[in-house]
């Protein structure tokens, strides 16, 4: 077994992780999947043994809703410490826990993206309690705990590793449990506390598994053209700090091309429930293949990073295309949606690709990419973003509400044959198709 930790930082990053899970829970029954590498199977005082990610996931206590509650003796401890450095009178003020939404009360109801306050809103996993780490910037922080920029959320893991070595506990935990670790895959903000707080937990994995991939996925909740200047100076410090300790880099915003794929994906307005399905969507067709034991994590960043001599890559998508031609100058002609806001255009004019092994060069290079079938299992909770298309993700004639209706139900259980890319430097690339 080849085991994955994934880490999540973020609200951003546990929106499309929520999303991600939800999916990874729908293949837990199939005996083609090694669904170990990204789960742990944990025993139970009482009842079977259940089956949890192999997870650590950071957010601030107020964005994991109810799944915070089972952490309210940490928070009470913290709160009474500080009381006790402080001379003066205290007031103590305690948030209302929030109500349990309609779907964790029943998961047959349909989820409405208004209803959704936090990513735990529509999750259907089990964490276990090691998984879940509330961050506060109160104790480690400013004095008003704002997590709000890069050099913030650094800080604050600089504070947390100077009071008790951030490596140790629930990670350590984490990582013994595995036999055979091949490395982490990371969704972590793109700018804010977290975006920092993320790359100060990955320079001490580094110094740890200096060896170990690590394909660190960098979620934005908008789109390119709608970051502001401060999130977007943000980003490029995240990008230039996290660059020397991540194998590769993907970077995956709301995609301002979405009109591309109108009428098969209709994405509601700015709800973040519904763009961060179609981001988990991306990040799932790779796992497939992992599962599968079709593929390892340095073989996926070997080959689209070459040997990791350029570390960023690109997430892209195009609908309806015909995934068995063998003809990369087809492929790459389509008109792709790019998660990372920047279009790639003049995709066919590929440059030379000289491939070298132990200083001596060798006669046959590999493929430039590579084929694989990974279909997606939509979750209950995933958002009815497809709209009038068939299995091959070409638009179809319907004629009544009713059968529009059932026939996005029937995605649910079907294939939906659009490729994806994972883009890196001139020449290489990965090539899936999800369903």
């Amino acid at each position: 077994m080849h085991e994955i930790i994934t880490l999540q930082f973020g609200e951003s990053a546990n929106y499309v992780g929520t999303h991600y899970w939800n999916m990874q829970q729908q293949k837990l029954d199939d005996p083609g999947l090694s669904t170990d590498v990204l789960f742990r199977e944990t025993t139970a005082p009482r009842g079977p043994a259940q089956r949890t990610p192999r997870l650590l996931a950071f957010d601030t206590a107020s964005n994991f809703g109810l799944l915070a509650i089972g952490d309210e003796d940490g928070n009470e401890d913290e709160t009474r410490q500080i009381a006790m450095q402080w001379e003066g009178q205290t007031e103590t003020h305690r948030a209302q826990q929030p109500n349990t939404s309609e779907f964790q009360r029943d998961h047959s109801v349909e989820i409405e993206p208004r209803d959704i306050r936090f990513w735990s809103d529509f999750g259907e996993v089990r964490y276990s309690s090691h998984s879940l780490h509330p961050v506060s910037g109160i104790a480690h922080g400013n004095s008003l705990g704002e997590m709000n920029t890069f050099h913030e959320g650094l800080d604050v893991i600089d504070g947390e590793d100077r009071a008790d070595d951030v490596m140790d506990g629930d990670f350590r935990r984490v990582a013994e449990d595995c036999d055979c670790l091949q490395g982490f895959q990371v969704m972590a903000d793109m700018y804010g506390g977290f975006a920092g707080y993320g790359c100060g937990y990955l320079a001490r994995i580094r110094d740890e598994y200096p060896k170990k991939s690590v394909l660190l996925y960098s979620i934005g909740n908008t789109t390119v053209e709608d970051m502001d200047r401060g999130r977007g100076m943000d980003a490029a410090v995240s990008l230039a700090a996290n660059l020397e300790n991540v194998s590769m880099y993907v970077p995956v915003s709301v995609p301002s091309g979405l009109a591309k794929l109108f009428p098969g994906v209709q994405i509601q307005g700015d709800s973040f429930y519904h763009s961060s399905a179609l981001m988990a969507m991306g990040l799932d067709v790779w796992g497939t293949g992992l599962l599968a034991g079709r593929r390892v994590l340095d073989e996926i960043v070997s080959q689209v990073t070459q040997q990791e001599h350029f570390k960023l890559a690109d997430l892209m998508l195009a609908p309806g295309l015909c995934t068995e031609s063998t003809d990369l100058g087809q492929i790459l002609n389509k008109d792709f949606v790019a998660f990372s806001g920047s279009e790639i255009r003049d995709s066919k004019q590929l440059s030379g690709h000289l491939v070298i092994g132990n200083g001596i060069d060798i006669d046959m290079a590999g493929p430039s990419f590579v084929p694989v079938d990974s279909p997606v299992r939509l979750s209950r909770s995933f958002p009815k973003i497809f709209r009038g298309i068939d299995v091959h993700g070409r638009r179809m004639a319907v004629s009544t509400l009713g059968e529009l209706t059932s026939k996005a139900e029937q995605l649910r259980s079907t294939h939906l044959e659009w490729t994806w890319l994972l883009w890196g430097g001139r020449s290489n690339y990965l090539q899936t198709r999800s369903g």
